[in-house]
This record gives C-alpha cells, structure tokens and sequence, in this order.
C-alpha cells in the first residue's frame, strides 16, 4: 500500500498530522525531528520535509522534518564614545552591520566619536541587524561665511602656511586688490590634480555641510575673459587634511577654462579625488557665476549657477564613505597648464543651512 504526503506547516501540526494519520489510518509516521535556525522562517514553522509533500511513499514510513528555531539572536554591543571606525569594526566583529550614521554637532563629544545608537546596547537583535549611530561633528561653527567687505583674511586658512610649504601664488588678499571680494592670482603649479596642489583659502567644518560661493575666473592678461591656458580655473574644495603628507584625497568644482573637450574650452569642471586618481567631468559654460558644494553624510553634491544657466545644475555627486567628518573646506585657484593665465575673485562665501537631503543644498 502507498500513501500521499502532507504538507505540514508547523511542527506541532506536522507531529499531530504525522502521528494521527499513523493511529488513525495506519499511513505514516513522524520520523526525525531536526532544529535548525532559520533568518526567513519563524520560529515553531517548518522549514522543510522528507519526503516532500505529494510524493508516494509506501504505508508506515516516516517523514523527517526540520524545524526553525528562528534567527541567531547576538546582543548588540556598547558602541557609545567610540571612534566611527572603532565602532564600525566592533558591530561587524559581532556579526552585525552598520547601519545609517548621523552627524551632529556636539560641544562635549570629541568629533568622530559615537554619540548614541540604535538599538541601544544590551538589545537582542537577529544576526545581521544593522545598527545606527549618531557621530560628533564637533562644535557647530557659524564663523565660516564672509561678504569679503573687509580684510579679513586672518579669519580663514591657507594651505600652504598650514603645511609650511612655499606659496603658490602672486596675490591673495581680501577687500584690497578688488574691492569687495577675495582675490588670487596663483603661479603655475602642478595644480589640483592627482597628487599635486595649489592655493585653498580654507576654514575647517564638520560634518554635514553646503557652502555657496561667486566666483569669476577671468585672464590676467585679458580682464574680463577667460584664462587662455587649459585649467586655469577657480571654484570650491572639500579635502581631506591628511593630502599634507597622504596621497590627496578631495571633491572640487571650478569653472574657467577647461579643455577642447568642451566647445571653446570654457566652463565647469567637478572632480572627485581618490587617493591621487582624479575624475573629471566637464561641462560647457562662462567662467563665472555660483558654485555650491554640498556634502550629506557619505554622499558630496556638487551644484552650478553660471552666468547664462537658466537655473541651478547639478554636475555631479559622489559617494565618499573614505573621507573623514572633519575637512577644509574652501576657495581654491588652479592654474595647472602653463602659462599661468588666472585671476580668482570670490564676491562672497556662504555656509548654509546644514542640509538633510540634496534639495536643501541649494540657497
């Protein structure tokens, strides 16, 4: 004689079917039990069966079933004050994963450092639960914007003087050279490409950030119009302190003189830094108008408002999980191809709101 198998759905019903169908009819019987965990089956639920449903099987034999014990439960660790990296490291070492990080400014918690977290230490979650945390972006800065109205570049950070390297420029002032706004007119230099630099007037901020800025990047010879040398150009910079003595590692975006890869050479450049390997995207325009660069947490927006752009353009965003909370952010001027052919004014620079999602980038 054969019977059919049943398709059971948990154990206790498998058992019960199993073992009534064997008192009753004398078909089957329940065979081994077997536990196993399980991410997708509840608890108590059958995970699978042998034989399978529907398939003949001869009178009095059994059926094995396994069951799911549900998920492995881990605890989550106390992450709290720890490094990002550190904390990182530690849910995944505890077979978690990290989820969202958040920064806020705080004035006790050092930046970079864990805040809080959720779910709170000591919770039992399924293995491979992702746990968010909130990082210190230091102290809320509201220093950073300036009209350049007076000579106030004691206010901001150059790069070289941090770095004690040689200047690379013929001019950098505020309020003096152009009434009104920033001015450099930087010597050629191997420019911000790869692994080289040039001139960045910047202050330091800390976490989620957009900055909006003016800019003309005009000739020295030609006031007015465009450099006539390839990447003589001036915009914003984001950048990883540790290019003093690392491989350069920053986001950009300028306008001024570009290549022959655009029509006339003329317009804006957005580029994302890897360790020294630089991507370019370039795009036609004037060598003047607005810039903003925008960072929400690992994510970097990069945004124009040139002269003849009937709105506001997002060039580019990049994905930067490797650059740190803190960096310098400012105005950089980029006289790559000789000869040296630009002059940077900057009418203003603008820290805006802190944003939350790219829509809030913009002024």
């Amino acid at each position: 004689s054969f019977a059919s198998v049943t398709s059971p759905t948990t154990r206790f019903a498998a058992i019960k079917a199993a073992s009534a169908s064997a008192r009753v009819n004398g078909e089957l019987v329940v065979g081994t039990v077997t536990e196993q965990n399980s991410m997708t089956v509840p608890a108590g639920v059958v995970i699978s069966q042998t034989p399978v449903a529907a398939e003949i099987a001869i009178v009095g034999s059994a059926v094995d079933i396994v069951v799911s014990l549900g998920p492995v439960m881990v605890n989550v660790p106390d992450i709290s004050g720890l490094a990002r990296g550190v904390a990182s490291s530690t849910l995944t070492n505890d077979a978690l994963t990290v989820g969202s990080i958040t920064p806020q400014t705080s004035d006790t918690v050092a930046t970079g450092y864990v805040i809080s977290q959720t779910p709170l230490a000591g919770t039992s979650v399924p293995e491979s639960s992702s746990v968010a945390f909130v990082v210190s972006s230091g102290p809320a800065v509201d220093t950073f914007s300036d009209e350049f109205n007076a000579d106030s570049l004691t206010d901001w950070s150059v790069r070289h003087q941090v770095e004690g390297t040689a200047a690379q420029y013929t001019t950098l002032d505020i309020n003096q050279s152009t009434v009104g706004e920033l001015t450099i007119v930087p010597t050629q230099t191997p420019g911000w490409f790869a692994d080289g630099d040039a001139p960045l007037v910047f202050k330091t901020l800390n976490g989620d950030f957009a900055v909006h800025v003016r800019v003309l990047a005009d000739s020295v010879t030609n006031p007015g119009q465009a450099p006539a040398s390839d990447f003589n150009s001036a915009g914003l910079m984001a950048r990883d302190p540790a290019g003093a003595t690392n491989p350069e590692n920053h986001v950009m975006v300028n306008t001024g003189r570009q290549d022959d890869r655009i029509a006339g050479g003329v317009g804006s450049e957005t580029k994302d830094t890897v360790d020294a390997t630089s991507t370019l995207i370039i795009d036609a325009g004037s060598n003047g108008g607005d810039l903003v660069l925008c960072r929400i947490g690992d994510q970097f927006y990069s945004y124009r408002l040139l002269d003849g752009d009937p709105d506001w353009i997002e060039t580019a965003n990049f994905a930067r999980a490797d650059l740190p909370l803190q960096l310098q952010v400012g105005l950089v001027a980029n006289a790559f191809a000789a000869p040296a052919d630009l002059r940077a004014t900057f009418d203003f620079a603008r820290l805006l709101p802190a944003p939350v999602v790219p829509a809030d980038c913009l002024p």
